[in-house]
């Protein structure tokens, strides 16, 4: 069985970090929030970097909106990465896990930032694959991620198995037709996603 999990919000708690991230470089380019853009912020997690800035802020450039995502990724690393933590069950499901089946990784973060979390959480060794939004023409909730990793492993999709705990990923491994399961413990998404998924508390409750 191939499991191909999520990072921020399933396996660990980064909502702060890169909250504080986005705002921070966003202000720093001169453009002041208001409580509802930053209220959009959050209610985009789950999206590329690039996709948040421009649903916050529409009518700036390209250029800006890459200059802000590259500004949001060394900030998270150089000023708010003491706030990532683990979420509850995700380090022991990984290891029970690690031996019976493949894991991968699939994430909307930048490489920058998952490579610095995976490292220095000491999960890397865990996972056959990583994939971010470094590494894909289009992010989640397209299922671009997911072939990729499906394909470069050489499984069948019925032998696969998504979690993560988002609408974007939910709607990732539909378009992919591979199963999907559901972490809510962080998930700003629990409404939705319980209409739609096989849900559970957090990692410690899912077995595979």
């Amino acid at each position: 069985m191939l499991i191909i999990l999520d990072l921020d919000g399933t396996l660990i708690n980064s909502e702060t970090a890169h909250f504080n991230s986005f705002v921070k470089a966003i202000n720093r380019k001169g453009h002041k929030l208001s409580f509802l853009q930053k209220k959009e912020i959050k209610s985009r997690f789950g999206m590329s970097g690039t996709e948040i800035i421009k649903g916050v802020l529409p009518k700036i450039s390209f250029e800006e909106v890459k200059q802000i995502s590259n500004d949001v990724k060394s900030i998270s690393i150089s000023e708010e990465f003491d706030k990532v933590k683990f979420i509850n069950g995700a380090k022991k499901f990984l290891k029970d896990n690690f031996k019976k089946h493949d894991l991968a990784l699939a994430t909307n973060s930048s490489k920058l930032f998952t490579y610095k979390t995976i490292e220095e959480l000491k999960i890397i060794n865990f996972f056959k694959k990583v994939i971010t939004a470094s590494d894909v023409k289009n992010a989640k909730p397209d299922p671009e991620m997911i072939n990729k990793i499906i394909k470069e492993l050489n499984y069948e999709k019925k032998n696969c198995v998504m979690i993560g705990d988002s609408i974007y990923d939910y709607l990732s491994a539909k378009k992919a037709n591979v199963r999907f399961i559901a972490v809510l413990s962080k998930s700003d998404y629990a409404n939705e996603l319980k209409k739609v998924a096989e849900c559970f508390n957090d990692l410690s409750e899912v077995k595979i």
